[in-house]
Formats: C-alpha cells, structure tokens, sequence
C-alpha cells in the first residue's frame, strides 16, 4: 500500500511531502529530523491505496530517551 507523509510548519514555509509504500500488516517509523530538521511541525499521514485504511501511532522521545510521549490515530473517510 502507497502512504503520504506531510510535515506541516507553522507558518507554511518548508513543509515537506513525501510517498512510501508499506506491506500490509507491517509496521514502519519515520523521523521528522531527516527531512526537516531544526523545526516544529505538524503530522498528516494518508492512505493512498484506495480501500486500505492505515492506523498512525506518533512517537516522541527527547532527553535522551528518558521521558516520552505517545498517541494513537484512528481511521476515518
């Protein structure tokens, strides 16, 4: 299956769009900081494959790795 990845900057400036494909049943992790580092932004995650919705958990760790956070999506039309 085909998905999108977005990172959306604040301001609009910089966001960075781009494909991967994924096997069914299968997992993958993405770092923001390869393709845009040394900013904040937002995630948008589509399915691309028409009729194979995806579930998106984002991640986050810093200091180290000793603290984090995590957040699970839901699938949707």
């Amino acid at each position: 299956m085909t998905v999108e990845i977005s990172y959306l900057t604040a301001t609009g400036a910089g966001n960075v769009a781009f494909s991967d494909t994924i096997a069914a049943s299968s997992r993958k992790s993405y770092s923001m900081g390869t393709r845009l580092a040394g900013t904040r932004a937002s995630v948008v995650v589509r399915s691309r494959t028409p009729g194979r919705p995806i579930m998106v958990e984002r991640a986050m760790y810093w200091n180290n790795r000793a603290e984090g956070t995590d957040s699970i999506g839901g699938c949707g039309d």
